[in-house]
């Protein structure tokens, strides 16, 4: 399944006994303020890390970050003490990277691409989305699936001729070559 159709169709997962939301832009502009390495990937995430980050994305925004620090610390010192922590870390790394895929573009270089903002990443494609899509609200875009925004930007990019968006090029270009590896490794 190609990036747009994973941006509308996947569903979130339940890591650890815990249903997770769609991993949006306030979960990831929130992991960065928390300065978690699923994010920053500055260090190897440690149980308090993962405990966080899954109770985190368990909320949406309308439920304030407080409401990610109330969890019960005893069932989560029970669950430790049964579950291996790496293999849950790996699922929700995969969960949060799968959920920041980005289409395939073509860069157009005759396209004033303008500066960096030095916004964080989250907010400012939640800012751009927000302003082109005025039938959504703004506080409902924050809870709004991260990959689907993602997808939004990158039209609203080739919109505005930055780039062009290759997702099928890339993928024909890539059958090519496996068609002619497989070809060459049959001779």
């Amino acid at each position: 399944m190609g990036v747009f159709g994973k941006a509308i169709f996947a569903t979130a997962p339940k890591i650890a006994g815990v249903q997770l939301h769609q991993f949006s832009a306030y979960h990831a502009l929130a992991l960065m303020e928390l300065d978690s390495p699923y994010i920053t990937g500055n260090r190897d995430p440690e149980i308090g890390d993962t405990t966080m980050a899954i109770e985190l994305c368990a909320t949406q925004r309308a439920d304030g970050l407080e409401s990610a620090f109330g969890y019960s610390r005893f069932r989560w010192f029970v669950y430790w003490m049964f579950h291996d922590h790496a293999k849950i870390a790996n699922a929700l790394s995969e969960y949060i990277t799968s959920s920041a895929e980005y289409p395939a573009i073509w860069r157009n270089k005759e396209a004033d691409s303008g500066s960096s903002t030095g916004a964080a990443w989250p907010f400012y494609i939640v800012s751009v989305v927000s302003q082109e899509l005025n039938g959504i609200d703004y506080e409902k875009i924050w809870d709004k699936p991260l990959a689907e925004l993602i997808c939004h930007k990158a039209i609203i990019g080739e919109r505005n001729n930055d780039f062009e968006i290759a997702e099928k090029e890339i993928e024909n270009i890539e059958a090519r070559r496996e068609a002619t590896e497989d070809k060459n490794g049959n001779d």
